[in-house]
C-alpha cells in the first residue's frame, strides 16, 4: 500500500533522495535549521524538474494552491473527479509555478 506521495506516482523518487528533499527543504524554511545545502539535492531538483526557489513556493503554499488535488497542471486538467466526473481546479500561483517548472 502506498504512504507517500512518491509512491503513488507523484514524486518518481528513492527514499533516500525524499528524505534529503525534505531536509533540504526544512533548512530552507524554518530559519532555526539553516545550514549547508547537501551537495546531493541539487540532482535531485534536476530529476524532478523544479528549481529550489520553485520548490519551497509550492511547498510553502502548498494547502492554498493544491486544494482538492495535487499534480502538473497537464495532470490536473486530464482529471476528473470519480463521484460527478466534473473537472478540478488547479490554482492559477500553482499553475504559474508547475509550468514555468517544466
Amino acid at each position: 500500500m502506498a504512504h507517500r506521495c512518491s509512491d503513488k506516482g507523484f514524486l518518481a523518487l528513492s527514499i533516500v533522495d525524499y528524505i534529503s528533499l525534505l531536509d533540504w527543504t526544512a533548512r530552507q524554511i524554518a530559519p532555526v535549521k539553516r545550514g549547508i545545502t547537501p551537495k546531493d539535492v541539487p540532482p535531485v531538483f534536476q530529476r524532478l524538474g523544479f528549481e529550489p526557489t520553485t520548490w519551497c513556493k509550492l511547498v510553502l503554499g502548498f494547502g492554498q494552491m493544491f486544494r482538492a488535488v495535487a499534480g502538473t497542471p497537464t495532470t490536473v486538467d486530464a482529471t476528473r473527479s470519480r463521484m460527478n466526473q466534473h473537472r478540478f481546479n488547479l490554482s492559477s500561483s500553482a499553475r504559474q509555478l508547475l509550468t514555468t517548472a517544466d
